[in-house]
């Protein structure tokens, strides 16, 4: 998850749900522990360490966005509309010239690369339904919806949805049929969105690991550096060692260092050290 999205979330969170800061800590925290948790499928004191929080803080902020997810999730997934009484006759049943009025109501058909035609379907077909088809063929494969440069519009998600047909047939009302297509555009906007989260959920669960490993990094860089300068004793090592290893960007400075100015940066601080 990329920041973008990841403040998106927030702000979903935020003015959807209603989830608000608290005294100590802030929404985009809240959330990322929430994250850091659920990514990494562990409990709430194994993160103590990376966001400098006590257990009872974590857990209990763990809990408030959890209520929050589900209030958005109620707000955002609409329930399923039933379909109409005088329509139960109509299930399965073939609709007269359909064939031919196909050429007629051609331009108002899904061309996109999922459109299907009733022989692709096959859904109704007795003895294997859709297990029969192989869908390892890339068609769950969604662009990010909040990606930088992908422009989505009602027209774009109806032409990538199969061919509603069946529903044409059904004889309902053009308002009717207006209000669905909205609710399904609605629906699968966010199906779109939801399918991107979860690499970019990794991702922002994975950084704490990466800078993590940067600084082992810089650590063993910094113990090379120290073991090739012959002109420190094994006292001075030590010295060193522990006023550097605390501070982390003072150590990263030591490494990134030019050669020939470290002996005079160790010498100083030395000198600092004794007195």
């Amino acid at each position: 998850m990329d920041r973008r999205t990841f403040a998106i979330l927030c702000h979903l969170l935020r003015n959807v749900a209603g989830l608000s800061s608290t005294e100590i800590v802030d929404v985009e925290e809240m959330v990322a522990m929430f994250l850091h948790v659920l990514a990494h499928d562990v409990k709430n004191r194994v993160i103590q360490r990376e966001f400098v929080r006590s257990g009872e803080t974590v857990s209990r902020h763990f809990n408030i966005v959890l209520l929050a997810v589900l209030r958005l999730y109620e707000e955002l997934i609409k329930r399923p509309v039933p379909s109409h009484p005088a329509a139960k006759g109509l299930l399965n049943k073939p609709f007269p010239y359909y064939d031919e009025l196909t050429y007629v109501f051609g331009r108002d058909r899904a061309t996109g690369r999922f459109a299907e035609t009733f022989a692709d379907v096959g859904s109704n077909e007795p003895g294997g339904g859709y297990d029969r088809f192989d869908m390892g063929d890339g068609n769950e494969d969604f662009p990010p919806v909040y990606s930088q440069g992908v422009d989505i519009s009602q027209d774009d998600v109806r032409a990538s949805r199969p061919s509603r047909a069946s529903e044409d047939r059904t004889g309902s009302s053009g308002s009717k049929r207006k209000r669905g297509s909205q609710r399904d555009f609605e629906l699968e906007a966010i199906h779109l969105a939801l399918d991107q989260t979860n690499e970019q959920l990794r991702q922002i669960a994975e950084w704490p690991a990466r800078n993590l490993a940067n600084d082992n990094h810089v650590r063993t860089e910094f113990f090379r550096i120290l073991r090739e300068m012959p002109e420190l004793t094994s006292l001075d090592r030590a010295l060193l060692q522990r006023h550097l290893l605390s501070r982390m960007d003072d150590l990263r400075g030591f490494v990134l260092m030019p050669e020939d100015e470290r002996e005079g940066f160790c010498r100083v601080l030395l000198r600092d050290i004794e007195r």
